[in-house]
């Protein structure tokens, strides 16, 4: 990470933070192609931007979004000015929501896709995802755009400006994500409030006694140790406080409380929560937590007088898990893992030997693994991208024999997988513009398992563009349909029966039931939509409104396993294939999760939850164990419908269609003037921003006069160019005049233009290549600058290890100092962890430049890329000096105090102490002579890793260094406080 010296020296410090807020483009999602094709749906109070192929999730979403606004608006007792532009997407096949409350304008971002887990219930499968996500995020834009007093005054007069404008970006995010969460519980058929997976999370903290306190769960960016993540458990805490809260006080108090909270007076959100409620947060959150001990200690109690089932725990590291899979032959399980410290990554365990080691980096913890018939190749799928564009899940393939990983897709949009038994045949769940497909791959030539470069198991071999599966090694394939979802059925988690002839896949129906689906199939058939045809049939094995998801069968194909939350807890259950009865399988205190038979019928392994996340166990497999499940079994009744309100005034939701105008978006939505005056002169400043709702294009402006000077500019535009690979471009003009706000004392102009290009090809991998071009007028004269960088991150892990590494290249060609320059400087760096809590960083720089231009310098404690001057501690500040120099450091980094803790609000958060071992060397010298004996500076370093503001990462760092080798006054001390970007 690039860090840089913490301070501000010019009075408009508050007005450069919000330009740069406003300008930046998102950096955690992935922006809205360019505006090309894009169109427009108007409804009144949304404007629905869309590619012309999501038309018709387009018109869903305008209905769905005025019914919302409707609901929402009434119970948070907020109407707010103007539209919301909604961005409609296809670019991931994760599914996502965001607002991004820092854009001039109300905003929310949709990704279509259903995230269907295999594994797992997340609250919205019981409802449509538009619905649900759009309920979510439309609540943000209502409360960050709810003020009051004076901050309401002030959007009055200065408009929408970005950080000022929303005293509700002080709220802790266990709020802002809690209320959320619980409206979108409240007011759909789903929502996470009473979803099993998310009471099972809380079950296991309250019982455990592994709580998180109301400081630490105030912001998504502190790193906790802890589990859950604090990034889920904002949610998770949030919504079961804020429903707490609603059903103590009234859901009428949340609405009085985001009004409260809307004002300048009241920043203080535990001040304001005590104004509201009349009882201060922490007493009410020990409250809440009492309730839930009570409950939970009852259900524990209840579930240990019915017996706990027993299973052999085959890992102990918790955390993320998921897709896993029992081998031919019974002698290992794949599976997928990651966690704190991990590197994400395909696994593969030894049930004799118990020796478990990571084979490949898989990108996300959750996803489908089949095995070959012959157990040679793993297939599975993992999100890359296509260009930089979209994140689709892509088909991969792991050969254990030569070590191996093969990229069998790209832009195929693979869901999940399954290899027939006899290896005849690869059943494929494939998603697109919000819809799911069954579908079929058959090579030519059935039964070449394991044979042929690029056909381990019949497999698809390496994908044409636009995920076309090609043969391997040349072999022509047979890739069709076998059934399409459309708007009435969504897919995940092929499972074949033993004989090849049935597949079972859970399958989410309109109208919000999630069920275990079999079809019969058979050669060259296909099943028609509206099933029970033809040679490929169809039936519901369970047809309720439980979430009933991973099918599996058991080897005498007699029955299909599936976990499900259907008593309010997640198990495993059975259902038996010709007479439709319903067995438990497992009765857990936590959760059991994607059931995994042994081929010899003798075990079942499969996934537990725990106090410390999940983990594999076996038990065994034994039918005369079960449990039969009757009807009336709590969980089957159908969740509550909320109810739609009536229609905008005249019935009319779509008021119209237009290709893309980004100048709505685009013109100012707020502004802010300046006044400094002194004795002599009097400057006055005008600032505004702006970016288009596609964040296409942005920029920003300063207009200014100053007395007996004349005007000055500061005007920067950013421009996404095209698509695929998105080049930005970005062009900055600045004229400014003597004294005007720290300006220098001559006339100062400056002309700048740059270009990155980001050549990002992997999840793990990114590289962006930087062209700019600078000319300034200095001493009555233009100097010119061209510049060119290239830079390269990775991610690497092997088991436990985990490394990133970063190469930097500048080369830099300029006369600003009225000599001709050229220079070049190379940097690699790599981090590595080691243990838990225990990094090794490397630094290794080396650069280059003309003779006579400015120099390199080494010296001090921290870098100065912008003057070329570089750290090297024990010694002062140019020590060495010279248009040739090398530099490397290497860093031992324990943690000392894992602290945790801070403000409720927006004060100053301390995640840990680090100490810091160290040794620095380099030198630098003239290009007519030879390197020097390097200098060499050793020592200690504290530094304390901060968050200030919820979101802005802080490190002091306080330290002392002896010089080892080369001259030097005995130790050197000091102390810095960086922003870390």
């Amino acid at each position: 990470m690039v860090t840089r010296g913490f301070s501000f020296s010019a009075p408009l410090a508050m007005a450069a933070a919000v330009l740069a807020a406003a300008l930046a483009f998102p950096g955690g999602h992935l922006a809205a192609r360019a505006a090309a094709g894009w169109q427009t749906l108007e409804t009144p109070h949304f404007s629905i931007h869309f590619r012309p192929e999501e038309e018709g999730a387009a018109r869903e979403l305008a209905k769905i979004a005025e019914e919302v606004h409707g609901r929402l608006v009434e119970f948070l007792r907020h109407v707010p000015r103007g539209k919301t532009e909604v961005v409609l997407k296809d670019s991931s096949d994760f599914g996502n929501g965001w607002v991004d409350p820092l854009l001039p304008f109300k905003n929310v971002t949709l990704e279509i896709s259903y995230p269907l887990s295999s594994w797992a219930s997340l609250g919205f499968t019981r409802e449509d995802w538009l619905r649900y996500v759009f309920t979510h995020e439309y609540t943000h834009v209502l409360f960050f755009d709810t003020t009051s007093g004076l901050a309401e005054a002030g959007r009055e007069v200065a408009g929408q400006v970005p950080l000022l404008s929303n005293p509700n970006l002080m709220a802790p995010a266990w709020y802002v994500e809690g209320l959320a969460t619980y409206t979108e519980s409240r007011f759909t058929r789903g929502g996470r409030v009473e979803d099993p997976v998310f009471d099972m999370y809380l079950r296991a903290a309250v019982l455990s006694g592994r709580l998180y306190t109301p400081d630490q769960l105030a912001s998504t960016a502190y790193d906790l140790s802890g589990w859950p993540e604090g990034g889920l458990s904002v949610y998770l805490y949030g919504s079961s406080f804020v429903a707490y809260l609603a059903q103590k006080y009234g859901p009428e108090k949340l609405a009085q409380l985001n009004h409260a909270s809307g004002d300048y007076q009241n920043l203080s959100f535990a001040a304001t929560f005590r104004s509201v409620f009349q009882a201060g947060l922490e007493e009410e959150w020990q409250s809440w937590l009492e309730g839930l001990r009570r409950r939970y200690q009852e259900q524990k109690e209840k579930l240990e007088g019915q017996g706990l089932t027993q299973a052999r725990r085959l890992t102990a590291t918790g955390r993320w898990k998921g897709g896993l899979a029992v081998s031919p032959d019974g002698r290992q399980v794949a599976y997928t893992a990651g966690g704190r410290g991990w590197a994400t990554g395909l696994r593969l365990l030894l049930l004799e030997e118990g020796k478990d080691r990571q084979v490949a980096l898989s990108g996300v913890p959750e996803g489908s693994i089949t095995w070959s018939p012959d157990g040679r190749f793993l297939y599975y799928t993992k999100p890359e991208y296509t260009g930089t564009d979209y994140l689709y899940r892509e088909l991969y393939r792991y050969d254990l024999e030569r070590g191996r990983e093969e990229r069998l897709t790209r832009g195929g949009r693979v869901l999940d997988a399954a290899w027939s038994p006899d290896g005849r045949r690869l059943a494929l769940v494939t998603q697109k513009g919000g819809r799911t497909d069954l579908e079929l791959v058959e090579p030519a030539e059935a039964g070449t398992a394991g044979r042929g470069a690029g056909c381990g198991g019949g497999s698809p071999g390496a994908a044409e563009e636009g995920g076309a599966l090609g043969a391997g090694g040349g072999e022509p394939v047979q890739r069709r349909v076998l059934l399409e979802g459309g708007e009435e059925l969504r897919f995940s988690s092929p499972a074949w029966s033993p004989d090849g002839r049935q597949l079972a896949v859970a399958a989410w129906r309109q109208g919000g039931r999630r069920d275990i689906l079999l079809l019969r199939v058979e050669a060259g058939s296909q099943v028609e939509a509206a099933g029970g045809e033809g040679l490929a049939t169809r039936r519901w094995l369970t047809d309720d409104a439980a979430v009933d998801l991973s099918p599996a069968w058991t080897p005498d194909g007699r029955y299909v396993l599936f976990s499900s939350g259907r008593s309010g807890i997640p198990n495993l259950y059975a259902v038996e294939v010709s007479t439709g009865r319903l067995f438990q399988v497992t009765n857990v205190l936590y959760g059991a999760f994607a059931p995994a038979p042994a081929p010899d019928g003798r075990s079942l392994v499969f996934l537990g939850y725990g106090p410390e996340g999940y983990d594999l166990y076996q038990m065994p497999l034994d039918p005369g164990q079960w449990l039969p499940v009757g009807p009336g079994k709590a969980g089957e009744s159908e969740p509550p419908s909320a109810a739609s309100p009536a229609g905008p005034p005249g019935g009319e939701v779509i008021l119209g269609v237009h290709p893309y105008n980004p100048f709505p978006s685009l013109r100012p939505h707020w502004g802010l003037g300046y006044l400094q005056a002194s004795e002599r002169d009097m400057f006055l400043a005008f600032l505004t921003s702006g970016i288009d709702a596609l964040q296409e294009q942005a920029y920003s402006l300063l207009l200014g006069y100053a007395s007996g000077h004349g005007f000055i500019y500061d005007v920067t535009y950013q421009r996404l160019l095209g698509s695929g690979w998105r080049p930005l471009l970005t062009v900055s003009l600045e004229e400014w005049v003597p004294d005007a706000l720290g300006a220098p004392a001559e006339v100062r102009r400056r002309q700048e233009v740059s270009l990155a290009l980001p050549l990002q090809n992997s999840v793990f991998t990114a590289q962006v290549l930087t062209l700019g071009w600078t000319r300034r007028w200095v001493d009555a004269d233009w100097r010119q600058a061209a510049r060119a960088g290239w830079q390269l991150g990775a991610i690497r892990g092997r088991d436990r290890w985990l490394w990133y590494h970063r190469v930097n290249l500048d080369l830099l060609a300029d006369d600003l100092t009225g000599v001709p320059e050229r220079t070049a400087v190379l940097q690699w760096r790599e981090d590595l962890t080691v243990a838990a809590r225990r990094e090794v960083g490397l630094r290794l720089l080396g650069g280059w430049s003309d003779e006579g231009g400015s120099s390199f310098a080494l010296g001090g404690f921290r870098d100065d890329p912008g003057t070329e001057a570089y750290a090297l501690r024990g010694f002062p500040k140019d020590s060495a000096k010279g248009e040739r120099f090398w530099l490397g450091s290497l860093e031992y980094r324990p943690e000392l105090w894992r602290v945790e803790r801070g403000s409720t609000g927006p004060g100053l958060f301390t995640e840990a102490v680090q100490g810091i071992l160290f040794v620095d060397a380099g030198a630098a010298w003239r290009g007519d002579g030879g390197a020097p004996p390097p200098l060499v500076g050793a020592g200690l370093e504290a530094r304390v890793k901060t968050v200030a503001a919820y979101y802005l990462p802080l490190q002091l760092r306080l330290g002392v260094a002896w010089p080892v080798a080369g001259p030097g006054e005995g130790p050197r001390s000091y102390f810095d406080l960086v922003l870390v970007f």
